[in-house]
């Protein structure tokens, strides 16, 4: 189990010099595109939509997965109404019996108001003490619901040294994706303060009776749906959110779509092995353990994908320092497009792109690949573009110089 991080990390001159270049850009929306249609799979309902509801409500990470489950299973039915968003009724245990972390992970968990209404608030200094290094915090639900604990929960988790990121409980059941990304924007406290993940979507089924699993949307509508809130979200602040989901839910009202890549996927599954999910190449995040796993873990348990330096660029993902940014034509389309290289704390090098396009605006950095941490100097790099290859195309190359005293160019 990793120890807690109490790193405190401060901006070079090269840093501010590069945020003060991000600014000046007039960043606008990269843009997420929809694979094209597809047919949607039997049960995914029909284009008619339910009745919209009136008020948010308090939904979790896992809530419709519980109350699948328990249709599923045919068990007691959810007596909540879609229109006043009452929860799924969940009595507290009283044992505490759960999985133990997959090894070699990053641990962390996930956290709304039903921890502390059902007894049990998270215990921040506890969970740093014992090696949690992440958390992610239910900050809305709709357009009128904020979590009244997530002010508190979210400083705490940051004030005992875990990387935090805010998370909103998606209605697909409403047609307004553009205004619950505005609303989860505005109290979710976003800050590139090097602790703070990227926000997460949650995209699972209703927890309340009047919808089918799809919220009566059709696959082509789920998707559009999607795409508009991660557009709008990633608009704001340049970052792609996380997207949770489970496979099963996915695959029938996504159709498994491979449009959100870009985004790093957060998958639930009560397996002892997280599954794929068609249209990610890999996960990131894993939910591993829930009440509806038939456990009884206190709060959620998660996994990170990676080691705790590459959690930490997750949520510091420029780095330490960076170039100022270069010009060229990087894509090939005849618009100037802008390349950021820069420094992270681990000594690796990450490269971001921002596209031009036929208005002259540019869209959000990306991230493109990194170099692997090795002997090099940050002092002693160099970097230049130009079409080396002769494909039309921009290219960026960096020199630096070992400690061993060797050149190189990459």
């Amino acid at each position: 189990m990793n120890a807690s991080r109490t790193t405190v990390r401060s901006a070079s001159p090269a840093k501010l010099l590069a945020t003060a270049a991000l600014a000046a850009l007039s960043l606008t929306v990269a843009g997420v595109a929809a694979t094209p249609a597809a047919a949607a799979p039997s049960g995914t309902g029909s284009t008619s939509r339910g009745p919209l509801p009136t008020a948010s409500s308090n939904g979790w990470a896992g809530a419709g997965i519980k109350y699948h489950q328990s249709q599923t299973q045919k068990q007691q039915p959810n007596t909540g109404s879609p229109n006043t968003g009452s929860p799924n009724t969940v009595s507290p245990s009283t044992t505490s019996s759960y999985r133990s972390a997959p090894p070699g992970y990053p641990q962390g968990i996930d956290v709304s108001s039903n921890d502390h209404d059902y007894g049990t608030p998270p215990d921040w200094p506890t969970l740093a003490a014992n090696g949690y290094t992440f958390a992610y915090v239910k900050a809305t639900e709709g357009t009128t619901y904020t979590n009244p604990y997530f002010a508190t929960d979210y400083a705490a988790a940051k004030q005992n040294g875990l990387d935090v990121g805010a998370y909103v409980f998606a209605r697909p059941d409403s047609p307004d994706p553009a205004a619950q990304a505005d609303y989860l924007y505005q109290q979710m406290k976003w800050t590139a303060d090097g602790k703070t993940l990227p926000p997460m979507i949650d995209m699972e089924w209703p927890y309340f009776s009047g919808y089918n699993a799809c919220y009566n949307l059709t696959v082509d509508q789920m998707v559009n749906w999607l795409t508009t809130f991660v557009k709008e979200l990633r608009g704001k602040i340049g970052v792609a959110p996380v997207i949770y989901t489970a496979p099963s839910w996915w695959q029938q009202c996504t159709n498994n779509s491979a449009a959100f890549t870009s985004s790093p996927l957060f998958v639930s599954s009560c397996a002892t092995t997280p599954p794929a999910v068609p249209g990610w190449s890999t996960w990131t995040f894993w939910q591993y353990d829930i009440k509806a796993c038939g456990d009884d873990p206190p709060n959620d348990q998660d996994v990170f994908n990676g080691t705790v330096t590459q959690l930490n660029n997750l949520a510091y993902p420029l780095g330490n320092s960076c170039f100022p940014p270069m010009v060229g034509d990087t894509n090939g389309d005849h618009h100037a497009d802008t390349v950021l290289m820069c420094h992270r704390p681990d000594n690796s090098i990450g490269l971001f792109t921002s596209l031009g396009d036929a208005t002259g605006a540019f869209g959000t950095f990306t991230s493109g690949y990194t170099l692997p941490p090795n002997a090099w100097d940050w002092n002693s790099f160099r970097t230049i573009s130009g079409d080396f290859n002769g494909d039309g195309r921009a290219d960026v190359a960096a020199m630096y110089h070992f400690s061993t005293g060797a050149i190189s160019m990459c």
